[in-house]
């Protein structure tokens, strides 16, 4: 994943490059700089969207260990609220900067300040959201194969199991994912 994030940073300054060039190269030259650095940020940009959604599906699964229940619908309708709620306020805060700098969508041609603004909106915004992103899914202790031991655990409970008889490694992972100690889980 970190490969997918340097790779989306790296899109990013090739981006400001090719924004920096503008007028200074040759056009050829800068359409292809333009188009190789937009194609670049963009295949690693799909890298990077992928992340929630591989990552987002073992959350029911950690759930169930504490709760008893599946409830992967609810967390499929919530995340999908967050993003749209998240869309629409990140929406809002690009109208209120642009506006700011005096952007005028019915101009030509962009005043200096203008200019400016939508580059901090493209790829400031940008660069520090990935870098938030890489730092938060760089923490994160969840993978497949945690997540098979946790349904393990589960269907092993779900048998009958006791709860003393659970594996070292499996508890220390369920306190870690639920931060509760393993005797609250499965209640």
């Amino acid at each position: 994943m970190r490969s997918a994030f340097a790779g989306m940073l790296l899109g990013v300054v090739w981006l400001a490059l090719a924004w920096i060039l503008t007028g200074v190269l040759p056009v050829a030259a800068w359409m292809a700089l333009s188009v190789i650095a937009s194609l670049w940020f963009l295949v690693f940009k799909a890298l990077v969207g992928y992340l929630p959604w591989t990552v987002l599906v073992f959350m029911p699964d950690i759930d169930q260990i504490v709760t008893r229940r599946y409830r992967s619908a609810t967390f499929s309708s919530v995340q999908s609220s967050l993003r749209q709620l998240g869309s629409g306020i990140v929406t809002i805060g690009v109208g209120m900067v642009l506006a700011m700098v005096g952007f005028d969508s019915s101009l030509p041609q962009q005043s200096w300040k203008a200019s400016i603004g939508v580059a901090v909106v493209m790829l400031g915004f940008c660069t520090v959201s990935m870098i938030v992103c890489w730092i938060v899914s760089s923490r994160l202790i969840i993978n497949q194969q945690i997540d098979l031991d946790v349904l393990h655990e589960v269907e092993r409970l779900r048998a009958g199991g006791d709860k003393a008889d659970v594996d070292s490694s499996v508890r220390r992972t369920v306190e870690r994912l639920t931060g509760l100690p393993y005797e609250e889980c499965w209640k």
